[in-house]
């Protein structure tokens, strides 16, 4: 069973201890106010978080109340990540804005170390993510590799699948040989196996190779470093493009794999279902916090068409793909229908991109997926930072910044009437549902963070959490300009 510390939260006030790492703060008595709070949290051992090494920076602004820490990368992220925020909430009386977020990767991380070596070669690497299993993510990670190497012959393409526990490359692309060998011109390296243009490895490959060919059974960080071995001591060459097909969740393996390779961009896939909905959610949280923007999502399985209408019928639901636009900000989403083709074509191990005709709905919705992320992927390194938000209250207005320079400033009241979330609008026929006058005229916001690459999120002084508002909305005219 996986070791993992249980934390318990004390009221009792522990000595001020000082980062185990090399300090990034100033030491100002707001320093010192903030590390004692955190040294409230304690593991069952009484072991505070700079004791057990997990603080790795702090950079504190009381005149903008942030607190910003950035946190080591452990198998109890999340947990104290919340922790963390709820201990600030309730002992920081001052902080308005928390930034919580994972500390950057080892510089040999980056792509110096051995482990990665095979990848120096790769310009650009796609992650195909879901947060919940059975939602079709592998057959997305599959077909959109072979759509992007179809419809752009001059780009090199490879495909890895990080799945340990239950790997489907095998199945879905059937290779005339799937024994693994030493590369020839590098020993220490392994050849990927190539199906119709593609390079490709899995290590389900692996397993069929081994006396038994057995999935794995291991604990987290074992499979960790696994998977970061394989997809690092393979050696892909030169590649345009490789897509990751991760496994399901947002546990050890999918953070680990997120911050010790290059990721360019996230693709999430989901289905029609509330509870699919909050994955992606999930989903989108976890590559923010690897520095990763999610630039698409696709919901599979969204709707059918039978053999004698061209209606769609919605069987599990209108979905949820209009509400992460208006939430994230996310302007690529796709609707994949159920085709009887998708089911058979993978366990054949035929992507269906390759064999249907091009001018089936599906090849057609996949070849739009495929251009539509290369699109953005060509957009990422002309994008802007992302906009920095933060109350003044001196003004009382919610002011943006971009590169140093103020670009709009925002009447709180007018933001909080505009939150489209589903408890201010009904998400089947966006009635307005907020009440206007339970809104107090002098409203702000009390907490403010980043939602992903292109959203922030607010909660406010009436008690309202669950704010959502993309920045290209923010800055659009719908909001007015109080500068």
């Amino acid at each position: 069973m996986q070791n993992t510390r249980f934390f318990k939260l004390q009221t009792t006030q522990a000595p001020l201890l000082r980062f185990t790492q090399q300090r990034s703060f100033s030491g100002s008595p707001a320093d010192d106010e903030v590390l004692r709070a955190l040294d409230e949290i304690k593991d069952e051992k009484g072991k505070t978080l700079q004791e057990l090494g997990m603080l790795h920076s702090l950079n504190v602004k009381p005149s903008e109340g942030l607190i910003a820490i950035k946190l080591n990368l452990t198998t109890d992220y999340r947990k104290v990540k919340t922790l963390i925020q709820n201990k600030l909430q309730e002992r920081i009386h001052w902080a308005q804005k928390l930034e919580i977020g994972m500390a950057p990767a080892p510089q040999q991380a980056k792509g110096t170390h051995a482990l990665k070596k095979g990848l120096q070669k790769v310009k650009n690497i796609i992650a195909v993510s879901s947060c919940k299993g059975g939602v079709g993510k592998s057959t997305v990670a599959v077909n959109l590799a072979y759509s992007i190497a179809t419809l752009y012959q001059d780009y090199s393409v490879g495909i890895f699948d990080a799945d340990l526990y239950g790997p489907s490359l095998p199945t879905m692309i059937n290779p005339v040989n799937t024994q693994l060998f030493q590369d020839e011109n590098d020993p220490s390296m392994i050849a990927p196996i190539e199906f119709n243009g593609v390079k490709a490895m899995s290590y389900g490959f692996a397993a069929q190779n081994s006396a038994n060919g057995k999935a794995a059974i291991m604990r987290g960080p074992i499979a960790s470093n696994l998977v970061t071995q394989l997809i690092g001591n393979t050696n892909w060459g030169e590649l345009d493009f490789l897509i990751v097909d991760f496994p399901p969740g947002t546990g050890d393996i999918q953070l680990t794999l997120g911050q010790e390779v290059a990721l360019k961009a996230a693709v999430i896939v989901t289905t029609p279902q509330k509870l699919a909905y909050v994955d992606v959610i999930k989903g989108i949280e976890m590559f923010d916090q690897l520095k990763v923007p999610t630039i698409a999502v696709i919901e599979n399985m969204s709707y059918y068409k039978c053999g004698t209408c061209d209606t769609k019928h919605k069987i599990f639901g209108q979905g949820y793909t209009n509400q992460i636009k208006n939430d994230f900000g996310i302007k690529s989403s796709f609707e994949v229908p159920i085709l009887e083709d998708i089911a058979s074509m993978s366990d054949s191990g035929t992507p269906f991109v390759l064999t249907l005709p091009e001018t089936t709905e599906l090849v057609q919705v996949y070849h739009t997926i495929a251009h539509k992320v290369l699109h953005e992927v060509s957009l990422l390194d002309k994008r802007l930072p992302r906009p920095e938000v933060s109350f003044d209250p001196k003004s009382g207005l919610i002011v943006l910044n971009q590169n140093g320079q103020v670009i709009k400033k925002v009447n709180p009241y007018e933001l909080r009437l505009a939150c489209r979330c589903a408890g201010c609008i009904d998400e089947f026929d966006g009635r307005k549902i907020l009440k206007t006058e339970n809104v107090p005229k002098d409203v702000h916001p009390t907490n403010i963070h980043t939602k992903g690459n292109y959203a922030v999120a607010m909660v406010w002084s009436d008690g309202h959490k669950s704010s959502i508002y993309p920045f290209e909305r923010i800055l659009g005219s719908e909001i007015k300009d109080q500068k």
